[in-house]
């Protein structure tokens, strides 16, 4: 079984590089074709932590269990976006994606955003019980299109607590 502890920063000081042939099945065939490269290019993009940060969620050996991806909003000065989250079939229903949403909070907050934002497919039940879940709500809609395909999509948000100066 996983844990909050087992959240780690990929490519963060403290945290496990994993070799380079070694990525997540991905659920859907555009990540699953991604090259080797992408996935170490995506993961160094947040090697500082500075703007962006990847999470990855570890079960015991190493295996990974899930991973987001959450960034500062350019657009919004104190907002952040939970930009990517996948989880392993076999992590579903354990609170994996929970304790994914926890680190970007955390992350989001200790870089001074009052808000965490995504978008997530509109008839996606199990995404979006996950979601409130872990503290947001719905409030708004958007439309996106990708490869001639529209596609409808719930915007949630949930609002970050400041941690305390030390």
């Amino acid at each position: 079984m996983c844990s909050a502890t087992s959240t780690t920063a990929y490519g963060s000081s403290g945290s496990r590089r994993l070799p380079a042939t070694r990525r997540p099945s991905a659920p859907r065939a555009r990540e699953a074709a991604q090259p080797t490269e992408w996935w170490e290019r995506w993961a160094a993009q947040s090697e500082l932590g500075t703007s962006q940060r990847t999470f990855v969620l570890e079960a015991d050996k190493g295996r990974w269990l899930g991973l987001t991806l959450v960034r500062l909003d350019d657009e919004r000065p104190g907002w952040a976006v939970l930009n990517a989250m996948w989880v392993a079939p076999e992590a579903g229903g354990r609170r994996a994606a929970g304790l994914l949403c926890e680190a970007c909070a955390a992350w989001a907050a200790e870089r001074g955003s009052r808000q965490l934002t995504l978008k997530v497919v509109v008839g996606n039940e199990a995404a979006r019980r996950a979601y409130e879940a872990a503290g947001f709500a719905v409030c708004g809609e958007s439309t996106w299109v990708r490869d001639g395909r529209t596609v409808d999509q719930l915007v949630m948000a949930r609002s970050l607590s400041h941690p305390s100066p030390a």
